[in-house]
């Protein structure tokens, strides 16, 4: 109440005094305006401490605040004594009713003394106040924001007697709230509570109950505007600056119109959808014409944190609560006077004031958002003038909302006029209440910068991982006493599901890696936001050093190795890449330890040891004591030839050159002994190769837009020679032809036998120095078994046994003949002689006998059979194909077509040679199968 309302008037106090019954004795709180109490169990004694003035402040969603000058006879009524004492202010109303305000003492003091009187400072909060002074690092999860409040109370409520006796807390919600994933708390639980209320567009206000042991302050948390009681005055008069009546009435009134934003804009960006959601409210309010166009471009833009809602109607509703918290704070009113019963969330409907008259009720019905109060009993004025001075002496306790107060406006000198006066801020009842939340004080926190944390999972789970390679975590400021629900026991529960950090994120390509259970790790939060972290990789500590490559030698001593290895899950074993940048003994090395696998590159040596290595080779080494394969579908070029870096990568000039001396050799020779009887050679398989290999580069990036190339051959090559040994057997197949071809010998030695078959005739030439076929020991057997023996020779044959006979036998006949006609002829059991010439017989003697015969054992030769019946089985288990259909192609006859039988065989091709025959198996649908 300003100064004017109570100058040309009686006091307040002297308007109590009239009133029948009431004690105005000195040292009593008896019908007093203001009184003060605390809860029965306090070791102050009734009427010890005098409220002589109290101001205070109170705000929905802000609490309340009074600072109470206390008188006292005692002089030394110590600080401990009362500090954390639950008190009760009781302000006396108009119909003789108290308004309550009760607390818990957060602050006293003495400020003066006189010797006969102590003025104490004295200041009441509620329980919820002392949360600014308890600073938590904790994690929840899975709970909605009511569920959180709930938690983060009862933890104070719980394990404090002060809060159990004193403090309660109510909810009176009417939305339906999320629930949260992971909620993390790094900041006062004040702060916690209240922004996390503004964030969800909740709000709190305080409630007071009588008890005769104890008073109890209720903090209400509600959601709902209509929520709000009635003042216990509940209708106000407006009366000017010069009110006539001794009624609390209001004796200031203004409505102030703020601009503010006409439009929030909210986006977040959803890693899961890989989508930036956005949501937009408009402003609803009518700021006037030029207000509005003034406010269409003030835009509150948020870029907000990744996945802050889940969904766009969540977003949607963030944007609504932030634009409300703007409208609400467009238009207010302020208000002052002497409104006893006024309370901060209570509402009063105002009469009597010329412009709000000439509304309905519902637009005179305004909401107290927030007060200040200062008012004064009337202890001084019954004192001697020394005592009154106490009041200046001393320096006050600090206030916050300061500039609202104006000191000595209804004070007299000494403060001993009796006074209530209160300043209101106001909006109309029914608007929604919506703490402002997003660019100011109740922003949430940014985190401090990156922190550590150990990878958690499931007992006996090495890496605990979901379908986005996300990990768990706990901080190390998670501790079980803050968490005694479960969530800081180094499991599954300890975190939400966190994003890791990689070089490379693709749609299904990129780099992975993911930390194992019990490594620390690295954590950055998005945006600096406690609830976004994200993992950025692991790091070493005492427990889990630097990796020993190869299993051998440690830092700093091998400080020149780099790379990554891996550990075997639920084993020991590794897998690494390891490179070494030793000054002139460079190498890499790719390894893994299931068979002893490794390719090793550069300086060949053993593994480092304090950082020295014996030498064992240079270039490359790939080993493994397992099976191997090399695959290459376009070719596989093998060389020893040198080449330059920026050489192509099948560049085999060398190569080309050999094969075209080959090719030339094998050509000669074999069109001269075609010449010379011989059976001519088949040239074209190896052009076929040799133009493959031409051609080999043609479509590739060397030599893009030709065609032909890429065939699946393939070349081995080497300046110095190549050699293949084996202690078992080499085996070799063409398909078509086996060239080869030498340019000085082709020799073949077996230490047991050679044997060369042939399908269809074998031919041997020797240009010069003749043939030879030496039998050293056994028999040398030549053999025409269904054909003729033929030996020719330009000069002499000859035929000797040394150490035996020579047999000639035929069927028929045995003929010898000369070119001049002289001949002896053997038919059967005669031999007949004849010659043009002259019969000569010489002979020592001659003795002509009676008849006489010897047996020829002549061989048999029986035709083999050279038939062959093609068989369909599956490649993976051997079985066979049934009722597959078949087309066998023979050179210069007609195919032969069917279906397989049960043991999947075609029909069975006989021959009394040898022949090429081409077959092929169809599905069905007549493509074929193989």
């Amino acid at each position: 109440m300003s100064h004017h309302e109570r100058r040309d008037r009686p006091s307040r106090a002297a308007a109590l005094d009239s009133r029948p019954g009431f004690d105005a004795s000195p040292f009593t709180q008896q019908r007093r305006l203001i009184t003060l109490r605390f809860a029965e169990d306090s070791d102050l004694e009734a009427d010890s401490l005098l409220p002589q003035r109290l101001r205070g402040v109170e705000s929905i969603s802000g609490g309340y605040l009074y600072l109470v000058d206390v008188l006292s006879a005692n002089a030394f009524i110590e600080a401990k004594q009362v500090l954390g004492q639950t008190a009760e202010l009781a302000i006396l109303l108009a119909d003789g009713k108290r308004r309550l305000v009760s607390g818990i003492v957060t602050a006293f003091g003495p400020v003066a003394s006189d010797g006969g009187f102590t003025r104490y400072a004295l200041q009441m909060e509620p329980c919820l106040a002392l949360l600014a002074h308890r600073f938590n690092a904790c994690v929840r999860q899975n709970m909605t924001v009511p569920d959180v409040i709930r938690d983060v109370m009862q933890r104070h409520v719980g394990g404090n007697p002060v809060f159990a006796r004193a403090f309660q807390v109510e909810f009176r919600l009417t939305q339906d709230y999320p629930v949260l994933s992971y909620c993390n708390q790094y900041e006062f639980d004040l702060h916690f509570l209240d922004r996390l209320m503004a964030e969800y567009g909740l709000f709190h206000f305080f409630e007071f109950r009588a008890d005769n042991d104890c008073p109890v302050h209720v903090m209400v948390v509600a959601d709902d505007p209509f929520v709000f009681a009635p003042a216990m005055q509940a209708t106000v008069r407006y009366a000017g600056a010069h009110p006539t009546t001794e009624e609390d009435v209001l004796t200031g009134w203004s409505a102030l119109r703020r601009v503010q934003p006409g439009l929030v804009h909210l986006t977040s960006y959803d890693y899961k959808t890989a989508s930036v959601e956005q949501a937009g409210e408009r402003s609803r309010i009518d700021q006037g014409k030029a207000g509005n166009s003034l406010a269409s471009t003030l835009e509150d833009f948020d870029p907000l944190t990744h996945y802050y809602a889940s969904g766009g109607d969540r977003l949607e509703r963030h944007a609504l609560l932030r634009q409300q918290a703007h409208d609400f704070e467009a238009k207010q009113f302020s208000a002052a006077g002497c409104l006893r019963g006024a309370a901060a969330g209570t509402w009063f409907e105002l009469r009597d004031h010329p412009v709000h008259d000439q509304q309905n009720a519902e637009q005179r019905q305004f909401l107290i958002l927030l007060q200040a109060v200062e008012a004064s009993n009337n202890y001084l004025d019954e004192l001697n003038p020394q005592a009154q001075r106490l009041m200046q002496a001393g320096v006050d306790l600090p206030l916050p909302l300061q500039p609202w107060f104006n000191p000595g406006a209804g004070f007299d000198a000494r403060g001993g006029q009796l006074l209530f006066r209160n300043r209101m801020r106001c909006a109309r009842r029914g608007q929604p209440v919506r703490p402002r939340f997003g660019h100011g004080d109740l922003a949430k926190p940014t985190a401090p910068g990156p922190m550590t944390a150990i990878v958690v999972g499931p007992e006996g789970e090495e890496i605990h991982t979901d379908d986005l390679g996300r990990i768990k975590i706990q901080f190390d400021w998670q501790l079980p006493q803050n968490h005694p629900q479960g969530g800081a026991g180094r499991d599954e529960r300890s975190s939400a599901w966190v994003r890791m950090v990689h070089p490379s994120a693709g749609a299904a390509w990129g780099t992975q890696y993911l930390p194992r259970v019990g490594q620390e790790v690295a954590i950055l939060f998005l945006h600096g936001d406690i609830d976004r972290p994200v993992c950025l990789g692991a790091l070493h500590n005492g427990i889990q050093a630097p990796p020993h490559f190869s299993g051998a030698g440690s830092l700093p001593a091998n400080k020149a190795l780099s790379g990554t290895r891996t550990r075997e899950l639920r084993g020991s074993r590794a897998n690494q890449l390891r490179f070494d940048d030793s000054s002139g003994q460079i190498s890499a090395q790719l390894m893994s330890e299931h068979a002893a696998t490794e390719l090793n590159q550069g300086w060949l040596g053993t593994p480092r040891q304090e950082g020295k290595s014996e030498p064992r080779g240079e270039g490359f080494e790939l080993i493994t004591d397992a099976a191997g394969a090399v695959r290459a579908a376009r070719g596989l070029l093998l060389t020893a030839w040198s080449r330059l870096q920026d050489g192509r990568q099948l560049e085999r000039a060398e190569f080309e050159r050999l094969l075209d001396e080959c090719h030339a050799l094998f050509a000669q020779l074999g069109d001269y002994a075609a010449r010379h009887k011989a059976q001519p050679v088949d040239g074209k398989p190896q052009e076929t190769v040799r133009q493959h290999l031409r051609d080999w580069e043609n479509g590739s990036n060397a030599r893009p837009g030709a065609s032909g190339g890429g065939q699946p051959l393939i070349g081995m090559t080497a300046p110095a020679g190549l050699g293949f040994a084996t202690p078992a057997g080499i085996v070799s197949y063409a398909g078509r032809n086996l060239d080869s071809v030498a340019q000085q010998h082709l020799q073949l030695a077996a230490g047991q036998r050679i044997s060369l078959n042939a399908g269809a005739g074998m031919s041997l030439f020797a240009q010069s120095e003749g043939l030879k076929a030496i039998a050293h020991q056994g028999r040398l057997q030549l053999q025409a078994q269904h054909d003729d023996v033929e030996l020719q020779a330009e000069q002499h044959v000859r035929i000797s046994a040394s150490q035996g006979k020579i047999i000639a036998m035929a069927q028929q006949e045995v003929v010898f003949m000369t070119s001049g006609g002289a001949y002896i002829k053997l038919s059967g059991a005669d031999i007949e002689f004849g010659c043009p010439g002259t019969l000569k017989a010489k002979a020592a003697s001659h003795q002509v006998q009676g008849p006489a015969s010897a047996s020829a054992d002549l061989p048999s030769f029986a035709r083999g059979d050279l038939s062959r019946t093609p068989q369909l089985i599956r490649p993976g288990d051997g079985r066979p194909i049934d009722g597959a259909r078949y087309r066998i192609g023979l050179p210069e006859q007609p195919a032969i077509e069917g279906r397989t039988d049960a043991l999947g065989n075609a029909a069975k091709v006989d021959a009394d040679k040898m022949k090429n025959m081409a077959v092929r198996f169809f599905e069905p649908d007549e493509g074929s199968k193989s």
